[in-house]
Formats: C-alpha cells, structure tokens, sequence
C-alpha cells in the first residue's frame, strides 16, 4: 500500500499530517502518494515524522536530521555550505554523519584555522568558495591568504579540497567523485596491522631422578636438604637500578614538556576570542525570516524551489506572497552575488 503524504504550494518538504505545527503557516496543501512527492524532489518533513523516502537507507536519515539539525542551530556560514551538505557529503558512500565536523578548527604551526568541513579519518578538509559575504569577488589578497592558509594546513598532513557555488549547484556528481576519490586514496594508504609475533612454546623441565640415602636417623627427624631448582629455571633477574633512573628522568622530561605546550596554548589564546558565527546584515547582507516573511528594510525573499532552483524573489512580484522566504535580503544584487538567480516574474 503506497503512503498519503501531503505537500503545500511553496515548501520543500512532504508531510505527513496537517495537523501539525509544520503545516501552520500552509497557504493550502494537496495529498500526494508517496512515490509522486519523491518524483517531484520534496524531502521528508522531520517534525511531523513524515515517511522516508522509497529506498532511502538509514544513512541517509541520519543525514537528512543531522542537516536539519545544523540548519536550525545556524552552524552553516552560508547558504550554499548547506546545500554541499544536501547535495554532496548526504550522498557521498563512505561518509557517516559522525565521520564530519562543520565549522572546525584547525591548529597549524603557530595558527588556528577555521574551515568549512573536516573529515578527520581521512584527512581532508573541504571549502566551499564562493564571493565573499559582503557580494564582492575574491581580491588577489584573499587569494593570497587562501593560498598561505592551505599551505599551512597541507604541510599539517591534510588534503584541501576548494569548490564553486557554481560547481555546488551544477555539478554536484563530480565534486561527489572527487570526494570519494580522496576516501579511497587514504583507505589505500593506510598499511594493514603486522601479524602478532608467535607465542614461543615453553618445554617443561626434565624430573631429577633422586638416589636414596641409607641413614640411621628415623625419617621423621632427618634433616630435609635444600630445594634444588629444576633443570632450565630461569632465576628471577635482579632489578637495574640505572634503567630505573633513566626511566624515572624520560618520565620527567615528558611532563616537563606537556605542561610547557599547555601554558603556551594558554598564552596564545588569552587574547584572542574564537570567530562567533556571523549574524546579521552587516556581514552576510540578509537576515532570516519570520514565519517565511521579510522584513520591510530587507524586503527580497530568497528561496530554494522544489526543482532545486536558488530564485529571489521581488515585492510586487507575481509569485511574492505565496513564497516562504529561506532567507530575506537588502539588495537583490547581494542575494545575486550569494548565489541566487533573480526571478523574471
């Protein structure tokens, strides 16, 4: 039997009541077999527990959570960072949702590092370019401190992996292969474990064959001679006592160092304060919505249609009031620069 879901004019995802509180602000919905909204690219609503899915693995679940779980804590820098994530590392074989950290940071030489993405068991780091937050393209000094950052973090033992919004929203199949092209180079690297050493067999020693003894002492008061150990016993060695110093100094000089490298850490950090997530339009130029409406000083409704098409959208506009903003901008020409294409109607 094939489930109902239901899905609304304007959203993204399918559901699985209309009862909910996900389907509050629902300008209308229509029921749907299950099948026909996965045909159409909606995506299962997680507040409503709507089914997964058709062939849909526990992975990807796990994945499809985790994303919106990073969406509502805002833990992404951009939007496109969120759409690598959907469209990318989700359908990416060989990665868990464990195996990735967002917004990570990196210690290299005297430098800490904030990217992106990092997969630690493979060493890879991933940026995801684009222009830069206030709409303008790279200059040749962020090329140059891009180039110095993955300098630093290479020499770290780590692959630097770049890609284009363009490369995000055209291509996602071939930044998936050069992904898994990474994995697949590392898990090749790693040498298999050696085999453990073979336990030496042990021959037990030989009996002492013994001679009796004629005395005229009754048995009971005759003295008993001393233990002989056995043939091959191994006596127990003494203890050295310059290897027990020598070990005691090693000891020593380790923790000497451990406690220099935290004080220094400690010294390094005392002034400075890790990067806060930015927030707000003097950094990124947009600002969320409320309810999926904008603001009247940020008045341009940014939105990722069914199709997977970034479109912004302007008051006055012939589908404006049915569309739930994903993000609300100032000028259109930043929302253009972020990514997204202005809709002609």
């Amino acid at each position: 039997m094939v489930a109902t879901v239901y899905v609304t004019q304007t959203g993204t995802r399918y559901h699985a009541r209309t009862d909910q509180t996900c389907m509050e602000n629902a300008r209308g919905f229509m029921a749907v077999d299950l099948d026909t909204a996965a045909a159409g690219g909606f995506q299962p609503c997680i507040t409503c527990g709507a089914p997964a899915l058709p062939g849909v693995t526990e992975g990807d679940s796990q994945w499809l959570r985790a994303i919106d779980d990073w969406h509502r804590s805002k833990v992404f820098d951009s939007f496109m960072e969120e759409v690598f994530a959907r469209r990318v590392l989700a359908n990416t074989p060989g990665i868990k949702v464990d195996d990735v950290e967002v917004q990570a940071y990196v210690n290299a030489g005297d430098e800490t590092y904030k990217v992106d993405f990092l997969i630690p068991k493979a060493g890879l780091v991933i940026e995801v370019d684009g222009y830069a937050k206030d709409g303008a393209p790279p200059t040749p000094t962020d090329l140059e401190r891009r180039n110095r950052r993955d300098s630093a973090l290479q020499t770290k033992g780590l692959t630097v992996l770049h890609f284009t919004n363009a490369q995000v929203q055209q291509e996602p199949i071939a930044c998936r292969e050069q992904v898994a092209a990474v994995l697949a180079a590392k898990a090749a690297s790693v040498p298999a474990p050696p085999p453990a050493p073979p336990t030496p067999a042990v021959t037990p020693p030989a009996p002492v064959a013994s001679t009796p003894v004629q005395s005229s002492v009754p048995a009971q008061h005759a003295p008993q001679p001393a233990p002989t150990p056995p043939t091959g016993a191994v006596s127990p060695p003494k203890p050295n006592q310059t290897g027990l110093w020598i070990a005691l100094a090693a000891a020593v000089g380790v923790l000497v160092v451990v406690l220099l490298v935290i004080v220094a850490v400690v010294l390094s950090g005392s002034g400075t304060t890790d990067p806060a997530v930015p927030s707000g339009p003097s950094v990124s130029g947009y600002v969320l919505p409320t309810n999926g409406e904008c603001p009247e000083d940020f008045p341009y409704k940014a939105h990722e249609n069914r199709d997977g098409e970034l479109k912004v959208h302007s008051p006055g506009g012939q589908f404006y009031d049915v569309t739930t903003a994903d993000r609300c901008y100032k000028d259109v020409e930043v929302a253009v620069a972020d990514g997204y294409v202005k809709s002609q109607r």
